[in-house]
């Protein structure tokens, strides 16, 4: 035990590649991992575990072994959630936002330590605070909420998924967050599953997230030239993954109303769009 204590406190890394290759001791690194958190005072105390479960997660691990390390921290949960706090989160990403990334990878996991429901709430809560801490610094909150998109909101359970929509579709009207908003709505028919769409109020919220963007896309269209095709891109994406889980679920109304409906303003943003390229040529 003290053995691989030693390691996860000094080599977290390699620890973290062993136990991918099967080499180490599940039960021996998950108490230590349990008794590390169990005992910290702060967030510095942690970052061996934080570096070690970050490391495990980005070496791909599916086996047994790493599922056996997280369902450990299930006995330390009060310990995840003092730590991923959204006060914390927020307020710590200014000073040290590679520490936060990998406080972020906690929040990943909560489904798997039986804190499924509060990953929205958190989400949320971390969301509105960096909007309002960050709006000065539009590339760092860019980067946070882009973390998050692909990251903790690629587990969330689809019963949140209505109120985050909602949470994105208000975010402030600026050229980072419109991008950000586009990022997120790409990814949902990529990552969540197909029958989300079968819910009305999902489809009904995708709908107005989809004419937010497009609304400030066009209020933007002469100051943003450059973040305009970026965004447009993003939504054609999402456009062209959403008619991909219309056809494969047999139903084309959510397309229907969430595209069609916005058809007019997607044509006016194409014809703004094809007018700027050609004034540049």
């Amino acid at each position: 035990m003290e053995e691989i204590m030693s390691k996860l406190l000094r080599e977290p890394r390699v620890l973290a590649y062993e136990c991918s290759r099967s080499r180490c001791s599940v039960e021996e690194v998950s108490r230590a991992v349990v008794n590390l958190l169990r005992n910290s005072r702060s967030i510095e105390d942690i970052v061996p575990v934080l570096e070690f479960i970050a490391s495990l997660k980005a070496l791909k691990s599916t086996s047994n072994a790493f599922n056996s390390i997280v369902n450990s921290l299930t006995s330390v949960k009060d310990k995840v959630l003092e730590y991923t706090s959204p006060k914390m989160l927020v307020e710590l990403y200014g000073r040290d936002k590679h520490l936060v990334l990998k406080l972020l990878v906690l929040l990943e996991l909560y489904p798997k330590i039986s804190l499924r429901d509060k990953l929205a709430n958190i989400v949320v809560e971390v969301i509105r605070q960096s909007t309002r801490m960050y709006m000065d610094k539009p590339k760092l909150l860019e980067e946070l909420l882009r973390t998050l998109i692909y990251g903790p909101l690629e587990v969330l359970d689809e019963k949140h998924l209505p109120l985050v929509i909602s949470v994105f579709t208000d975010l402030p009207k600026l050229d980072c967050c419109v991008h950000v908003k586009s990022l997120f709505l790409s990814m949902i028919p990529e990552s969540y599953p197909r029958r989300i769409f079968r819910n009305k109020q999902v489809v009904e919220s995708l709908q107005g997230l989809l004419r937010s963007i497009l609304v400030e896309l066009l209020d933007q269209a002469l100051s943003n030239v450059e973040g305009l095709d970026v965004v447009y891109d993003e939504v054609s994406l999402f456009i062209t993954r959403l008619n991909n889980v219309c056809k494969d679920i047999g139903d084309w109304s959510p397309c229907r109303l969430i595209v069609d409906s916005n058809m007019e303003l997607i044509g006016k943003l194409a014809k703004t769009i094809l007018r700027n390229r050609v004034s540049v040529s």
